[in-house]
């Protein structure tokens, strides 16, 4: 009945109604990506090249924040136009939904592109049933279902693979045929050429919800060299592939990329598909492009960043490479010192580590200032000193991030919990 209401996602989801939250959203997933509408293909050399596969006229939805949201308002309109077999499952559907803890704040996350790019998703199959039979020789039952639930999610992308796969191969536009031949690898084999590693990285964008790119000049600048020195790719087609992928994620509303500083091995990080998204992001709104910068930067890429600067779009942003990471020793952020190169930035310009944290990045703020202007109207008439004034708004301060951060631990336990 829900599918008949055009609820796949929900369908999915209500299969199995005695299972752990994990799995009843991997099974919505997995609907949901074996039943979305595909977007046409108009010849771009990237698929898909729309806004992200997740907008769709569908109550229950994914959100690479929330993971699950609920539109309240579009399920009534279902249940009134819905024949009577059809309303009592959506209000089943809503009744049962009513009080289920939805997640709070906000938060961005980098996917591991790489990896996925190097390993396969095929590669991470293997990892996880490998988890999945040890779990079950131990009798860990909890182990045990979340990696089947991982399981279930990656037969929804596969599905949704073949179903792009199905689509192009009808096409009779010429780029059709290329493209069908970089997603016979990727992204469930490891990536060969510059061409699959960006198709391959478009595609997970839009899976994972099209938020943040991450350090995308590391993660790809290894097949680009390599092929511009096999003469398989020019200058000019890597700057229209990643010109079309930022365009993606601007239709998408997507977020940011991180390009230029220290590689992992320590060195300058700089290289050819630095200067070539600098080219790409002239005149483009998005994504928010997030230049590293130290004493160890090419000079050829201060030009190029000044060059794209002039587009007036306001992007690249400029980090001081070299403070952010004295920061995060300074502050304690428990970064390890093989993950400090790959800092990057989740939405405007939140720290995180690329493909390794998703942080609440945005769960809560906090206003000094008006914390000071109330210190001041409660307490300042009373104080007979700038000491004891200080003392009463440092009382203030401790209090409110006390009870701010026990806010958002509740949230982060309701997200992992629901």
């Amino acid at each position: 009945m829900l599918e008949q209401a055009g609820e796949y996602m929900a369908a999915g989801y209500f299969s199995e109604p005695g299972a752990s939250p994990l799995r009843r959203m991997c099974l919505g997933l997995r609907r949901y990506l074996q039943t979305c509408p595909l977007p046409e293909y108009r010849g771009e050399p990237l698929y898909p090249c729309s806004d992200s596969i997740f907008s769709s006229d569908q109550a229950m939805r994914f959100h690479y924040s929330s993971a699950m949201g609920m539109d309240r308002a579009l399920l009534e309109r279902k249940i009134e136009a819905a024949e009577v077999g059809v309303a009592d499952a959506l209000r089943g559907f809503r009744d049962t939904m009513t009080g289920y803890p939805m997640v709070q704040g906000y938060t961005h996350s980098i996917v591991n592109f790489g990896r996925i790019l190097r390993e396969g998703l095929s590669g991470y199959q293997a990892r996880i049933e490998g988890h999945l039979a040890t779990a079950r020789a131990r009798g860990d039952e909890e182990r045990v279902d979340f990696h089947e639930s991982l399981l279930i999610l990656l037969d929804g992308i596969a599905a949704l693979h073949g179903r792009v796969c199905d689509l192009l191969s009808v096409s009779d536009d010429p780029g059709a045929a290329r493209l069908l031949a970089a997603f016979a690898e990727v992204p469930f084999s490891p990536a060969e050429s510059f061409y699959q590693a960006i198709v391959g990285t478009n595609f997970i964008y839009y899976v994972d919800g099209s938020d943040d790119l991450g350090r995308l000049d590391q993660d790809l600048g290894p097949y680009y060299e390599a092929d511009r020195a096999l003469e398989r790719v020019t200058h000019a087609e890597a700057v229209e592939w990643v010109g079309r992928l930022f365009d993606n994620v601007n239709i998408c509303n997507g977020w940011n990329c991180a390009i230029g500083g220290k590689a992992a091995d320590g060195s300058d990080g700089s290289n050819a598909l630095t200067l070539v998204c600098l080219e790409a992001a002239r005149g483009r709104r998005r994504p928010n492009l997030a230049l590293r910068l130290a004493r160890h930067t090419p000079d050829e890429v201060w030009e190029q960043a000044l060059d794209t600067i002039s587009g007036g779009t306001g992007i690249p942003a400029l980090y001081d490479e070299e403070e952010y990471i004295r920061a995060i020793h300074e502050n304690g952020l428990g970064v390890a010192e093989q993950d400090l190169p790959w800092f990057a930035f989740g939405g405007c310009t939140e720290l995180m580590v690329h493909g390794r944290s998703n942080v609440g990045s945005l769960d809560a703020h906090y206003n000094l200032a008006q914390c000071l202007d109330a210190t001041l109207h409660r307490h300042l008439a009373a104080c007979s000193s700038f000491g004891q004034f200080l003392g009463r708004f440092r009382q203030a301060v401790a209090r409110e991030i006390a009870e701010l951060t026990d806010e958002v631990s509740g949230w982060q336990e309701t997200k992992a919990r629901h």
